[in-house]
């Protein structure tokens, strides 16, 4: 690793150890807003390179979600780590976290569709972000994220 490279991962590290000392919101917090920067960036890059706008949100939703993964796991949710084969365990938990993202975006198209007839438009947008972001701190922490459960030691009889 060159010279350059520990330096900078040497700054990098109280950010990180800095953010996992929050309390688990705030984490969720900070990670949900830099995966909101990500998208946005990815987003913009895109439309600036020629890809049409609609699909380049696609992409940069899609692009945001992974990380958001990456980041929930290391951050958020590091206390609850994976038993078993970790390769298949973390799989499972991707499947898990994107299934969520998808469940927890049709949450936040309902929630503006409905409340977008009776409140102004960018009131209902927030509305339908926060029953998202509300429902997708619940199930990470309920499904994705479960604490596992853990087998009892075997004895060896002596």
């Amino acid at each position: 690793m060159s010279q350059r490279m520990t330096r900078r991962r040497a700054r990098l590290l109280p950010l990180g150890a800095s953010l996992a000392a929050l309390p688990r919101p705030l984490r969720f917090g900070v990670v949900g807003a830099f995966c909101a920067a990500v998208q946005l960036s990815v987003l913009a890059g895109l439309v600036y390179l020629g890809l049409e706008r609609h699909l380049a949100n696609v992409v940069g939703g899609l692009v945001a979600t992974q990380v958001n993964f990456a980041l929930s796991a290391r951050f958020t949710w590091s206390d609850r780590p994976v038993s078993g084969n970790p390769l298949a365990a973390v799989l499972g938990r991707l499947a898990r976290f994107n299934a969520m993202s998808l469940a927890t975006l049709i949450v936040n198209w309902g929630v503006f569709a409905l409340a977008s007839h009776v409140v102004p438009l960018l009131l209902a947008g927030f509305l339908g972000i926060l029953a998202a972001t509300g429902a997708n701190y619940l199930v990470s922490g309920w499904l994705v994220f479960r604490r596992e459960v853990l087998p009892p030691p075997v004895r060896v009889p002596r």
